[in-house]
């Protein structure tokens, strides 16, 4: 439609810390069923298993430093929250840093990301 307005900017809180230079944050849902196979039949359908959430911060790394010390954090094996604000809900995500990357180069801003799986968000 002509004139319809779109959400365009969310928040991003790390274990409660704003993160201002999140550059984006992305969730990838996941089923996480399994083949079932018999030994007569082959394949007989799918089991369902527990539902999973991939969460991946992508973070601009300001020159004064870090916002958030994501390598002590994933060292430490520490259970995160991450909040995604966005369109007028609050997604809760819980659950330990499964990596962290830092990107550096010649041609623009430093990026750090770290991706956290969860269960099933709270959502309100």
């Amino acid at each position: 439609m002509a004139g319809e307005k779109f959400q365009s900017k969310g928040t991003v809180f790390f274990n409660g810390v704003l993160l201002a230079r999140c550059k984006g944050a992305e969730v990838e849902s996941q089923k996480n069923s399994h083949d079932v196979n018999t030994m007569n039949g082959g394949f007989e359908g799918k089991a369902p298993g527990p539902k999973k959430h991939i969460v991946t911060l992508n973070n601009v790394i300001p020159v004064g430093g870090y916002e958030v010390n994501f390598d002590q954090i994933f060292k430490d094996n520490e259970v995160v929250e991450v909040v995604l604000v966005s369109g007028g809900r609050r997604k809760r995500f819980r659950g330990e840093l499964e990596s962290v990357r830092e990107t550096v180069g010649i041609e623009g801003a430093a990026e750090y990301n770290a991706t956290l799986e969860s269960g099933p968000p709270k959502i309100s």
